[in-house]
């Protein structure tokens, strides 16, 4: 697999270029930075893995849109916009989003379905923490994590469940709360919390490194770059590892 990483200078971006670097079945052909910022030869990438910024991530896309031969995309930057989902949606080549690539998320994800669906009585939490220098709030993952227990506990409710962030009144019955915490150099903490009144449950990732974002991007690469023409998600590839 010809391989680029497009944000290489970034935290992640540099996880991403080590790992692929040590990888005998990747050959990494260019590194994208501010500097080093080439896209003929960014373009010549089987698949482009992208952990940048929403202004530049939108830029990739545009650009890689208008080639007649389109690079797979492999995107994981957060804080992207519905303007940028709305011109995804017409990428004419294979997609994969994920707000978090962790495979420890991945399950959390899959563990919450469950937990919204047979504890739909409970009241639910979500409390995230992030290193002081992450721009975005509620992070990616927290969204992710929300909208799944928002959609399953609407279902099993059968009544509309809000998402409310920062909260500052009484709690409403029907609503999943948010908070967001940030300090140090926190790689990644995510709670979703189901309480009644007499237990508790609680679902909690942490990541110690953000190394296994850059891991996780890795193997989702090699199997994307096998799989047939279209857009796909972390589900995806958790159905996948599911049926190996």
């Amino acid at each position: 697999m010809k391989l680029a990483i497009y944000g290489a200078s970034g935290k992640m971006g540099k996880e991403l270029v080590a790992l692929a670097k040590n990888d005998e079945k990747i050959n990494l052909i260019y590194e994208f930075t501010s500097k080093n910022n080439n896209f003929d030869k960014l373009f010549q990438a089987d698949l482009i893995i992208d952990f940048s910024t929403p202004v530049a991530s939108k830029q990739l896309l545009m650009k890689a849109s208008l080639l007649e031969k389109k690079p797979i995309l492999l995107v994981g930057t957060t804080g992207l916009n519905e303007e940028y989902f709305e011109l995804a949606k017409n990428y004419n080549a294979s997609f994969f989003y994920s707000s978090n690539t962790s495979l420890g998320v991945a399950l959390l994800n899959e563990l919450v379905k469950k937990a919204a669906t047979m504890l739909k009585d409970f009241d639910v939490e979500i409390l995230e923490m992030h290193h002081n220098q992450k721009v975005d709030a509620p992070s990616g993952t927290a969204l992710t994590l929300a909208n799944t227990a928002k959609t399953y506990l609407s279902k099993a409710r059968n009544e509309q469940v809000n998402l409310v962030f920062n909260r500052t009144e009484k709690r409403n019955k029907n609503e999943i709360g948010m908070a967001s915490l940030r300090g140090g150099n926190v790689a990644g903490y995510h709670n979703v919390g189901f309480y009644s009144n007499d237990e508790s449950v609680q679902l909690i990732h942490n990541a110690n490194s953000r190394a296994i974002f850059a891991i996780g991007a890795i193997k989702i690469a090699k199997w994307l770059i096998n799989q047939k023409t279209a857009h796909y998600t972390m589900g995806d590839f958790v159905n996948y590892l599911m049926q190996k």
